[in-house]
């Protein structure tokens, strides 16, 4: 798996229909994510800032949050994800 972001993110995922991983709102990233990271969805947050987001964390049956910066502050060992 390719690496993005290095240093700032644990996991970066997107679109790759040639491994099975559709685009959002699919929720393929999101698991494939989770799978990588070790995660579980009930340990999980998917943070989203748009319509898309939303239904991308509701196909993938998880909690999700508006990714305003200043509505979910850093968390100490917090392992972050991008898609």
């Amino acid at each position: 798996m390719p690496v993005y972001f290095k240093g700032l993110v644990d996991v970066a995922v997107g679109e790759d229909e040639a491994a099975g991983i559709r685009k959002k709102p699919a929720p393929d990233a999101v698991y494939k994510a989770m799978k990588v990271l070790g995660a579980t969805k009930e340990d999980s947050v998917f943070i989203g800032d748009s319509e898309v987001d939303v239904q991308t964390a509701q196909n993938a049956e998880m909690n999700h949050q508006n990714g305003r910066e200043d509505v979910l502050p850093a968390v100490p060992g917090t392992r972050w994800l991008s898609m």
